[in-house]
């Protein structure tokens, strides 16, 4: 999953990517990124648990709780903050080509 991410202030957690696809799943995660008030792609590789993934619509999730003391919000997904955290969590529908 190509990922685009923006924090400052705080140290990188890991980002935690689902991928679902008729009923063959992947998860991963990664923080192999700074947090430089920048945006920049951010790769988690997936890979199928069992079966394999193929060319079609797939669901992926994604979630990851930065120790912050600010709070953002971006687009449809969910960010909630509490004791200096905020995390960040959204599903989407994808095509797999």
């Amino acid at each position: 999953m190509l990922l685009t991410v923006t924090c400052l202030d705080t140290t990188a957690p890991p980002i935690n990517v689902s991928l679902r696809q008729n009923g063959v799943g992947g998860s991963l995660s990664d923080a192999a990124y700074k947090c430089t008030g920048h945006p920049q792609h951010v790769v988690v590789p997936v890979t199928a648990g069992s079966g394999a993934f193929h060319l079609g619509p797939a669901n992926v999730s994604v979630s990851v709780t930065f120790h912050t003391s600010t709070q953002t919000s971006h687009g449809s997904a969910t960010t909630t903050s509490s004791s200096n955290t905020s995390t960040f969590s959204a599903t989407r529908t994808i095509q797999l080509t």
